[in-house]
């Protein structure tokens, strides 16, 4: 009871306070405030989108990039992609703030209702953030997708931070490293079904580990069976020379070294020779390149001792299954034993990314043995949801939200999000709100 009455106390010094005091104190307009983040995010937007799709652009031209391509498809799609971003930050900051307005603004908001609306029900930017959702009408319609699990691995990393908040459970030892072995024998076994493991990872792990086992070649019906035979024989020298495990090493080591060349671009660019060097030459740059090199001929040694014990020929149809026969595969096994060598380079943030990735290639596996059917607009709430957590957390735990998600809130809203006045928060219901990261 006495919790309740401060709380009410507090809500009711919380309408009293100007809705400038919270959410923009830098102006007194929530309008021109508005106005402020959205043309920052565009802006932001437009060189962000403008490098992808450019970048995209060329390398789908093998560099013979026309002015007709720009001004039809790059152009259109920069403009696209950068107002839906604006817009979703405008109606998120905007009917956050309205809200925090509307509440201030009349008598009858005071009843414990709203209170508990606001401070449990997501009334602070849970609700705003899903309302804004509507902007993906702007965006173009396959990569509702993309986005959708992108903001389900930063929702994934928020909510598990917020139950190791609440429960105080301390991090389980391993814990990243079990998901992200058992969701990289998943895939990998959805590969050599010859089921397709979408976005960049799929094509990653493609080329990776190169699953031969449901790929059949269409012969002429006319040719003897002589000369079929003569034909699988070559095909099935070719495989074995492209499997070596010096080539598999190779494989592993050029991925490993793309991967870890992306991240020293920048300072290249920017002149910071001496910081590039001593990342060259560091461990945490050697060994992911060094963990790939080994992960391949690792997985393909295992794989070749289970298909032996269970007295199968790696060149077979892999036949598919449920659920608990994909995970009790040899390939799952195999995929699953390499993957805990990234124990040695823990991130909850690469476990959750693989995860979800799991979680969407058993979606679209089951979708196409139609065991469950595909819900009309699934991406767009499955984005909706899954963007308004992690948008919610920031405002009032930022703590719990990805140090980059949060860092990406930041640099597109030009620091307006760490602004926000969080103390009013924390006396209405949200403790430890004004915890910042260090």
């Amino acid at each position: 009871a006495e919790g309740k009455k401060l709380g009410k106390d507090a809500w009711k010094l919380y309408l009293k306070t100007p809705t400038q005091a919270v959410w923009h104190p830098w102006t007194k307009s929530t309008l021109y405030a508005t106005w402020y983040c959205a043309s920052n995010i565009f802006s932001v937007g437009v060189r962000i989108y403008g490098t992808i799709y450019v970048v995209a652009a060329v390398v789908k031209t093998k560099g013979k990039l026309s002015f007709k391509i720009i001004t039809e498809e790059v152009l259109p799609n920069i403009l696209r992609s950068s107002t839906f971003l604006g817009l979703y930050g405008a109606l998120s900051f905007g009917l956050a703030a309205g809200v925090k307005a509307l509440f201030s603004s009349h008598p009858i908001f005071r009843h414990q209702i709203f209170y508990e609306f606001y401070t449990h029900m997501g009334g602070v930017a849970f609700v705003p953030a899903l309302v804004a959702t509507l902007s993906l009408a702007c965006e173009r319609r396959h990569r509702y997708t993309e986005l959708g699990i992108y903001m389900l691995q930063q929702s994934l990393l928020t909510l598990w931070n917020k139950w190791k908040q609440d429960t105080g459970m301390s991090p389980i030892p391993g814990f990243e490293t079990f998901l992200f072995s058992l969701s990289l024998g998943y895939l990998v076994r959805q590969l050599h079904t010859g089921n397709k493991v979408p976005g960049l990872l799929g094509g990653m792990l493609k080329w990776l580990f190169r699953p031969e086992g449901n790929k059949t070649k269409v012969t002429d019906s006319s040719t003897s069976n002589e000369q079929q035979a003569l034909s699988h024989a070559q095909e099935s020298r070719k495989r074995r020379r492209r499997n070596t495990p010096l080539a598999d090493a190779k494989r592993g080591f050029q991925l490993g070294l793309g991967m870890q060349s992306v991240q020293i671009v920048p300072k290249l660019l920017q002149g910071k020779i001496k910081e590039v060097l001593i990342k060259l030459f560091s461990m945490e740059f050697v060994l992911p390149i060094a963990i790939l090199s080994v992960s391949v001929p690792a997985y393909r040694h295992i794989l070749k001792i289970l298909l032996k014990k269970r007295g199968h020929r790696s060149d077979e149809k892999v036949e598919e299954g449920d659920m608990i026969s994909q995970l009790q595969s040899p390939q799952c096994i195999a995929a699953s034993v390499v993957g805990l060598l990234f124990a040695l380079i823990p991130s909850p943030a690469l476990a959750v990314y693989v995860f979800g990735k799991a979680i969407e290639a058993a979606f679209y596996d089951a979708c196409r043995r139609q065991i469950i059917r595909p819900l009309p607009l699934g991406d767009c709430i499955v984005m909706g949801v899954c963007s308004a957590i992690p948008i919610h957390m920031a405002v009032v735990q930022p703590h719990l939200v990805p140090r980059s998600y949060w860092n990406f809130l930041n640099r597109i809203t030009n620091g307006k999000y760490g602004q926000v006045d969080r103390k009013h928060f924390k006396n209405i219901g949200w403790p430890r709100s004004m915890t910042l990261f260090s």
